[in-house]
């Protein structure tokens, strides 16, 4: 089975039936963000207004501008499954679960960044050298290989010199593993 073809299983009944859901959930949530936009352009049309004296505090009202922003993200997600049912596609599958975060990813960026500097090609060379990280941190899950190695590996086919001793001290310490 590819994201193209449907499973045998699947019937065009429950294809249709599927597609009425999508159609019936997107009209809802259209609705109530519509609901919602109204009320935040009331809300905003009444900030232009200067407050009466008499008025009591107003009690806190939800933000319907936000409501209004997450109802219509919802809807277009609505609508893209939609789209995707119609065309033959599976529905796409729920993500696996991230392996936990290595615990020197953080400290070897915070190197890369302060060794790229302001280079003119600063944003490139940084998204180049964070997904060869994240390659290389994911080759090694037991953490065998040493902070310093993996920024030299990254950086040094890039033309990039750095010099660990350069860096500032809390930086230099972290990725040596001395303690303050």
């Amino acid at each position: 089975m590819n994201a193209i073809t449907r499973p045998e299983f699947e019937t065009d009944d429950r294809v249709a039936r599927q597609m009425r859901m999508c159609r019936d959930l997107a009209e809802l949530g259209m609705a109530l963000a519509q609901a919602a936009a109204k009320k935040a352009l009331a809300d905003f049309a009444a900030l232009a207004e200067p407050p009466a004296a008499s008025a009591a505090p107003a009690e806190t009202a939800p933000d319907y501008t936000q409501l209004f922003i997450r109802l219509s993200a919802n809807v277009r997600q609505i609508m893209l499954l939609e789209a995707r049912l119609d065309a033959g596609e599976a529905p796409p599958r729920p993500r696996a679960a991230r392996a936990p975060a290595d615990p020197r990813r953080d400290i070897i960026r915070q190197a890369l960044d302060f060794a790229i500097g302001n280079r003119p090609d600063r944003a490139t060379v940084s998204r180049a050298a964070w997904d060869l990280l994240d390659r290389k941190l994911a080759a090694d899950p037991n953490c065998e290989t040493r902070p310093a190695a993996i920024i030299h590996s990254i950086l040094d086919p890039m033309g990039i010199n750095v010099s660990i001793a350069k860096m500032p001290s809390a930086l230099r310490d972290a990725l040596t593993g001395k303690r303050p």
